[in-house]
Order: C-alpha cells, then structure tokens, then sequence
C-alpha cells in the first residue's frame, strides 16, 4: 500500500493499509473521499482516532477542512 504522510501542521494522518483508507486524527470532524474524477465516494464524520474506510483499489483525494490528500489504494 502507499501511504501519504502528513503536514506537520495537521493533525491528521491520511494512508492506506490493508484495504482501506485510514485517517487518524485527534480531533472530530468530518472528511469526504473523491474519485480522481471528481465523484464523492464516501462523506464520513470522524472520531478523534483511526478511522476507517472500505473502498476498491484505486486513486482517491481525501478532504478533510481545507487539505486535500491524495491516497493510492493497490
């Protein structure tokens, strides 16, 4: 799997890991998952944890706030 580190001003994780898109955070919220075509796949609300996302092998951007972030699902 290929993970995408993050900005060390978020307080967010964004990466792939065993067939899922993983988003550990520390604080509530919500986070949307696109499509490379620009489709919403999921809209989730996050806890202040892991939280984890079923999807299929494929690109995604992940929007969480104002950050975009980009996770390859293989």
């Amino acid at each position: 799997p290929t993970s995408v580190a993050n900005n060390e001003n978020d307080k967010f994780e964004v990466y792939c890991e065993g067939g899922k898109i993983v988003i550990d955070t520390e604080e509530r919220g919500e986070a949307e998952v696109y499509s490379v075509d620009g489709k919403i796949i999921r809209r989730i609300y996050l806890s202040d944890r892991k939280n984890y996302i079923n999807v299929a092998e494929g690109i995604y951007i992940v929007k969480i706030g104002f950050r975009n972030v980009k996770c390859i699902l293989r």
